[in-house]
């Protein structure tokens, strides 16, 4: 995962010395409160001591934290399982909302779950979908192990539709479970998809 590390490695950097001048331009055109420290560092008031220097370390520690969770993930995902060890079977129950009409609630057979999707005016089934694909980290591991090989291409022409648009690809919700479909299919498993007007069933297979 050399390359997927390198690269939000120097998106980092970047975003650091990107936020940092923009408070500063911020600050030229104000003494107030500026948005980088309003929205970025959480602040009501400015720092009263060294304000400059402050709000710099903040950004930095801020940004690297989350680099640093991104990088744990992809340890995590590196270390997982090479293959399934059994099929992965989803299932997604759709329950009636007084509000949201028909909403769906997933599960599979490696333990994980869905909270109820609920909402409208999108694809609440492939939402459903994608979170629980997104804590399967063996079929996480082939995803980033695809993008690595290829990490300057985007998600969608290397992976499809529905791969998330971050250097790390992801199951996005909201694309139809069909997207997912052919997204698995793409890595080189095997998958079925079944179900009723109440049920849907999505069984992934090693080939």
């Amino acid at each position: 995962m050399k390359n997927l590390i390198k690269e939000l490695t120097k998106e980092n950097e970047s975003r650091i010395k990107k936020t940092i001048e923009n408070f500063h331009n911020e600050l030229k055109e104000s003494n107030e409160l500026t948005r980088i420290e309003k929205y970025t560092l959480n602040r009501k008031t400015p720092y009263k001591r060294s304000r400059a220097n402050q709000v710099e370390k903040r950004i930095t520690e801020i940004y690297n934290k989350e680099l640093q969770n991104k990088l744990n993930q992809i340890e995590s995902v590196k270390n997982s399982f090479d293959k399934l060890p059994n099929d992965l079977v989803l299932t997604i129950n759709f329950y009636k909302s007084s509000t949201w009409g028909y909403c769906p609630k997933g599960s599979d057979n490696y333990g994980h779950s869905t909270d109820s999707i609920t909402g409208c005016g999108y694809c609440k089934e492939s939402t459903a979908t994608a979170q629980l694909l997104n804590q399967n980290e063996t079929i996480l591991k082939k995803l980033y192990e695809a993008k690595n090989k290829n990490v300057n291409k985007e998600n969608r022409g290397l992976l499809g539709y529905g791969s998330g648009y971050g250097i790390i690809p992801k199951f996005e919700g909201g694309v139809g479970v069909r997207s997912h479909v052919r997204i698995l299919e793409a890595l080189g498993y095997k998958v079925t998809l079944s179900g009723n007007d109440s049920t849907t069933v999505l069984i992934v297979s090693e080939k």
